[in-house]
């Protein structure tokens, strides 16, 4: 069992697969599903138009590309 500070709020918790704490990791998932959604009725958008659609920063979106979250749609 280890222990990390989350990457994101620095609250301490027991590692499982990704550097955030439980409720960052749901938080981060509930980002995730609001982009896909938008980008399931706009597969064009660039990333300024899915920022101000849905309000989730340009850095995590950007991230969820890096992670590759979006090739299955």
């Amino acid at each position: 069992m280890e222990l990390k500070n989350c990457k994101n709020c620095g609250k301490v918790f027991i590692k499982k697969n990704s550097g955030l704490c439980d409720k960052c990791h749901q938080e981060q998932e509930q980002k995730y599903i609001r982009v896909k959604d938008y980008l399931w009725d706009n597969s064009k958008a660039t990333i300024d138009e899915i920022h101000q659609a849905t309000g989730i920063s340009k850095n995590i979106i950007r991230k969820f590309v890096r992670e590759g979250r979006f090739r299955s749609l």
